[in-house]
């Protein structure tokens, strides 16, 4: 696939080279004599003349973690541009479940019939949290459609769109969308499927499931925005809103329920709830709902309007404590400036009393992403004081932020589309700002600089739009979005195809032989043999070798795992973001080593007087001086050099730190270095 984002670490040495150099680096601490070839491996495989180029800095800086050589795309990608998928939405079944770990996602896209074209609701799943392979990505497995046809097909205007898809505590997974109508009318459908996506209600019979009320004659909204869906877990009641075209001349938000897993909904039968306030005689734009507490007792609502004691365009908020039997009066939740420009379309995720909330608004320099949060289950939220910006203010316009929450709303992650400045062509990329203290502002990842995590195409100018996120039961996000599928600059007509992006990974480049690197990311289970584990890759990077010097206590010693001692004989079983070390590699595979794990606001690193061989578990470069400023201990540091004598030498002050590589660090006394991300 295409470049490679991370510098090379590689090296190739003989095996007598690296002893040498281990117990003949001036200053180093060297305690044992170990670091030798086992008698079993034939030496004169490794060629010492053979070196890597120099490190040197990449193409492009980004994505640093996310995306390495392109993302993946999960629809099947239907030639030509005419079957164009678009506003996906995407769920993992709970812990749990039948289904657990699944991942599962939903977007519309144009059928295939060019005669009379319409929208349907298309579906893709993967079996495991990895999403390495997807059901409908190939030409032999084609496009899954999940909504009823026959409504497209006999009516003029029938395309169903803006899908929103949940998985209840059962596995059961249950779509809303909106449908169009032959007489210009629009009402929210809803599709379910038992049976882990083989058969849907929609598409496999008895059809699609009305959610909204309809009342027929053309008397019914002649538009609506984009359903969300929520689900208590006790009982399972399913929740929809959506804004719609009332009275002819305001929009509001209304609100439909089911007890019965999605067989029948209230509104469909009795009448939708309005829960915003119609007095007001404002636009309520495309609601979103979460719902909080063990059950999902408690229901939140948000959208955005004008704000009619002042003009201003806001951020609104509703709640239901009793799983939306009563609603609570609308109140603005952003903060109320009487220069405040244009807000719009407000994104909810909500765990434990934990709400939080994102927006796009205008600014005097462009539009950014804003936060406000609850963290007494909506009694007070943080932007009615003070709006947050957690996107970095460098004047390129972001777009349709998203939002996801973890461990009982404590890990937040906020997904958006924006121009990446670093793209060689301009692109329209998907970034990335998250925190796992929400109650500190301050904590934002993406408020110092832009973090991208989709791939920049070096050729052409894309543009990733309209993403969604979700965070597993693993902790990590999974993101999914359209985008133009390029296969080549000379395509005649382009066309959107859903791109995803799966957990965290990181690839290392390495060469055959000797690799001095590090792992950035967190490890759950920091097993030598797991970490290094590159099944996230292509499974073909093998190793046989590592060594890492490790401090026990105040002794430090070189400890090693290899793959062809008896397990008894090995004395490095664990690895983590803070070490790092030699590791030998024996078969290249794609010439990467692929790591997973998770990010990380603040890493602690002890360092101990003398040589500290670690990694650099940061997301940006950053130079030696910046990061070790707050350090007074730091006397000096050393990295990998291909025309170093044993490879290893000093490094300036201005030497930009990458992650994935390793160094050794002298400090004069015992110490802590803290890298943030």
């Amino acid at each position: 696939m295409g470049r490679k984002n991370f510098k090379r670490v590689g090296i190739c040495l003989s095996i007598c080279i690296v002893a040498m150099f281990f117990s003949s680096m001036a200053g180093a601490p060297v305690t044992s004599n170990d670091f030798s070839a086992p008698v079993d491996v034939d030496v004169t495989e490794i060629n010492p003349n053979v070196q890597p180029s120099p490190m040197a800095n990449p193409g492009l800086e980004e994505p640093r973690v996310w995306a390495d050589d392109g993302d993946f795309i999960i629809s099947f990608d239907d030639e030509p541009g005419l079957y164009n998928a678009t506003t996906p939405d995407i769920a993992a079944a709970p812990a749990g479940s039948f289904n657990e770990g699944t991942v599962h996602a939903v977007w519309s896209e144009m059928n295939k019939t060019p005669a009379d074209p319409y929208f349907e609701i298309h579906y893709s799943m993967s079996e495991d949290d990895r999403g390495l392979e997807w059901s409908n990505d190939e030409e032999h497995e084609g496009d899954r459609i999940i909504s009823d046809t026959s409504i497209g097909k006999n009516m003029a205007a029938g395309d169903a769109t803006c899908p929103a898809i949940a998985i209840d505590p059962q596995g059961i997974i249950h779509v809303v969308w909106q449908q169009a109508y032959a007489d210009m009318t629009y009402e929210v459908h809803y599709s379910r499927s038992d049976d882990n996506g083989k058969t849907w209600t929609g598409s496999d019979g008895p059809g699609d499931i009305l959610v909204s009320w309809r009342e027929g004659n053309g008397l019914d909204a002649p538009w609506i925005n984009a359903p969300r869906i929520a689900i208590s877990t006790n009982p399972i009641i399913l929740h929809v809103v959506w804004s719609e075209l009332y009275g002819g001349d305001q929009m509001e938000v209304m609100y439909s329920r089911s007890f019965d897993q999605g067989t029948s909904w209230t509104g469909a039968m009795s009448g939708d709830v309005m829960i915003s306030d119609s007095g007001s005689q404002e636009y309520a734009y495309e609601a979103d709902i979460g719902v909080t507490r063990v059950d999902g007792r408690s229901v939140h609502v948000v959208w955005t309007q004008d704000e009619p004691s002042t003009g201003t365009s806001e951020v609104f908020y509703v709640r239901s404590e009793d799983f939306g039997d009563n609603w609570e009066p609308e109140r603005p939740i952003s903060f109320i400036d009487t220069d405040s420009n244009f807000v719009y379309r407000a994104r909810v995720a909500a765990g434990g009393d934990f709400i939080h909330v994102v927006w796009d608004q205008g600014s005097p320099i462009g539009w950014e992403v804003y936060y406000s949060g609850s963290f007494d289950n909506g009694q007070f939220f943080t932007g009615e004081v003070e709006d947050t910006v957690i996107s970095f203010p460098d004047g390129n316009d972001v777009w349709y932020p998203v939002v996801a929450t973890s461990d009982w709303g404590q890990n937040v992650v906020a997904i958006w589309s924006e121009v990446d400045d670093k793209s060689p062509m301009g692109s329209q990329e998907i970034h990335i700002s998250q925190t796992s203290d929400p109650m500190d502002p301050s904590t934002w990842t993406g408020i110092n600089d832009d973090i991208v995590i989709s791939w920049p195409d070096p050729n052409d100018a894309t543009i990733a739009h309209n993403p969604a996120v979700i965070i597993g039961d693993t902790g990590r996000p999974q993101v999914v979005w359209h985008e133009e599928n390029i296969i080549s600059s000379q395509k005649a007509t382009r066309n959107d195809e859903i791109h995803y992006i799966p957990a965290t990974t990181f690839n290392a480049p390495m060469q055959l032989g000797w690799n001095f690197i590090s792992v950035p990311l967190i490890q759950t289970d920091t097993n030598i043999v797991n970490v290094l584990d590159d099944s996230w890759g292509d499974g073909n990077t093998n190793w046989d070798l590592v060594y890492a010097y490790v401090y026990t206590g105040s002794v430090g010693e070189w400890k090693s795992y290899a793959t062809f001692k008896p397990a008894s004989l090995n004395t490095l079983l664990n690895i983590d973001n803070t070490m790092g070390f030699w590791i030998r590699i024996t078969a290249l595979g794609d010439g990467d080593l692929t790591f997973h794990g998770d990010y990380d606001v603040s890493t602690a690193i002890p360092l101990k007087a003398g040589w500290n061989l670690v990694g650099y578990p940061g997301q940006n470069e950053r130079s030696v001086t910046n990061a070790f400023s707050g350090v007074p201990e730091f006397m000096a540091a050393n990295g990998y050099s291909a025309a170093a004598a044993y490879k290893i030498t000093p490094l300036a002050g201005s030497y930009m730190m990458q992650p994935g590589e390793a160094y050794w660090i002298q400090v004069s006394s015992d110490t802590t270095w803290t890298i943030n991300w």
